[in-house]
């Protein structure tokens, strides 16, 4: 399971995810080792080419996301339309994957020439085989376990901000995930790119931005289970 988020910023883009991966063992292609335990470990699922000043997500499944990702960040051309050529080069990896591996989503974000965030994922085409389908996005958009309740905190205060005001509302949503399915995520990560550039928030900001929620959520609570006020009642009317 994965948790992610990507938002744009008046002046730049974001993604946030955490970063808690699941390995489970093959016997083949064909045959999954249900009685086996699952391997849990934590690594980033968002990988960045400074050179190109591009950052990608990975989610759902991450052997065919990461490769999508590589793909794009090796082989997309310079100066050309991104949604084509994005849409293009995933086509060309889902061929190759695969029928039970098609479940695919990745954020890719730009720093330049000006910042933009496009969601890569796969769905059904017209020939009824699931294909390719890219999509620029103007505010906000989830991917991984994006039925998670958490999600209503970015969709009741997402604001079109410079994209440095909205990493603490990104670190709250992947926080808040978190605590509602706390075996399948857990961790955190936050890139934006602007013109200077990606960034990756380092180790000291991430733990400060995971110390937040707790407090947040306790002034939350407050506001709610703290409230007194005197109530008045309807009459009673017998029918």
């Amino acid at each position: 399971m994965t948790m992610q988020v990507g938002m744009v910023g008046t002046d730049g883009v974001l993604i946030a995810s955490d970063t808690k991966w699941y390995k489970v063992p093959r016997v083949s292609d064909e045959f999954w080792m249900g009685d086996k335990p699952r391997v849990s470990f934590f690594s980033p699922k968002i990988i960045i080419d400074y050179q190109r000043g591009i950052a990608i997500s990975r989610a759902n499944n991450m052997e065919v996301a990461e490769e999508v990702a590589k793909q794009i960040i090796e082989h997309l051309p310079q100066g050309t339309n991104l949604e084509t050529a994005i849409q293009e080069i995933g086509e060309r990896v889902l061929e190759s994957a695969q029928w039970d591996r098609l479940e695919v989503q990745c954020m890719v974000a730009f720093s330049k020439p000006t910042p933009e965030l496009f969601l890569f994922t796969s769905g059904p085409t017209r020939e009824g085989k699931r294909g390719a389908i890219v999509r620029k996005m103007e505010r906000y958009v989830f991917a991984g376990d994006n039925v998670n309740p958490a999600t209503f905190w970015v969709e009741r205060y997402y604001r079109r901000l410079p994209v440095k005001k909205l990493i603490p509302l990104a670190a709250h949503f992947i926080a808040s995930a978190s605590k509602l399915s706390s075996a399948a995520i857990d961790g955190l990560e936050i890139v934006f790119c602007d013109k200077s550039g990606p960034h990756r928030l380092d180790a000291d900001s991430i733990g400060k931005l995971q110390a937040m929620p707790d407090e947040w959520d306790k002034q939350i609570e407050n506001l709610f289970l703290s409230h007194e006020q005197e109530f008045t009642y309807a009459p009673n009317v017998i029918r």
